[in-house]
């Protein structure tokens, strides 16, 4: 990125609360994420099963549609499972751009989620802020923690790209409602914004957005036969101490795909 480039992200995040950048990745290095997660999932290939702590279906109960278009799946701790990835173009890239756009960052967490064609659930409205159980409340301000959006191809509207409401990190923590996923899981979902005040992002794979946990935002069902994949990377100021703890306490998995 040039100077102008870096101070440009850093104003919208201030300003919006998150921030578009695109041709940050060839497409060779977002090929070879979309082939890691492949061989990912053939590493773990026993079925998804309810409480499954590292393998969920996101997806939620929707009226009419059938179980198959409910699918939206999710890796949790991908960079534990596979620490390949952390050696891949893609998270050095974005390791410098953290570092360049607020100062020295860490690797936190990170997770892929993955909607097959058709896929009629959505990741309902919220702030990322809502499900953080660890440290929450210190990184909620400015730029201390950010999360990377890193798309795995061209996403468009009809696919699901990320959606949000500009300047609604400056409102602090909003109410969330509790619902639950097929899986059993919890997830949160905070109101519906009106939409005059929502930005849809559609992006090009070797792109990627930015926000901050404050910052509302959603995406949509995906409406193409095409798989939409996105891999979700977040940074913070407190990352190494944030893994330390999760190590010592087992939270964080083993590696089940080796280098």
């Amino acid at each position: 990125m040039s100077a102008f480039d870096v101070a440009t992200a850093r104003s919208s995040l201030i300003r919006d609360g998150f921030t578009v950048i695109r041709d940050a990745f060839s497409a060779r290095s977002v090929e070879e994420i979309v082939e890691i997660h492949r061989l990912l999932v053939a590493a773990l290939d026993d079925p998804v099963r309810p409480g499954d702590r590292f393998r969920m279906d996101m997806g939620r109960g929707l009226a009419g549609a059938g179980p198959a278009r409910l699918s939206q799946h999710e890796i949790r701790y991908a960079s534990n499972l596979a620490p390949r990835l952390m050696a891949t173009e893609v998270f050095v890239r974005s390791q410098r751009l953290v570092d360049a756009i607020a100062g020295p960052m860490h690797f936190a967490f990170d997770h892929i989620i993955f909607k097959p064609g058709h896929s009629a659930t959505t990741t309902p409205w919220h702030q990322d802020i809502a499900y953080r159980k660890l440290g929450g409340g210190a990184h909620a301000g400015g730029l201390a923690r950010l999360h990377l959006w890193i798309p795995l191809q061209d996403t468009s509207l009809e696919q699901g790209c990320m959606e949000f409401v500009p300047g609604s990190h400056r409102a602090g923590v909003m109410p969330h409602l509790p619902f639950t996923r097929i899986s059993g899981t919890l997830g949160r979902e905070a109101a519906v914004p009106q939409a005059g005040e929502r930005v849809a992002c559609p992006i090009e794979a070797g792109g990627l957005t930015i926000h901050t946990p404050l910052t509302l935002h959603y995406t949509g069902a995906n409406l193409t036969p095409r798989a939409r994949g996105a891999w979700i990377i977040q940074f913070s100021r407190f990352g190494r101490m944030e893994r330390a703890i999760k190590r010592g306490l087992g939270i964080a998995p083993r590696t089940v795909l080796a280098e």
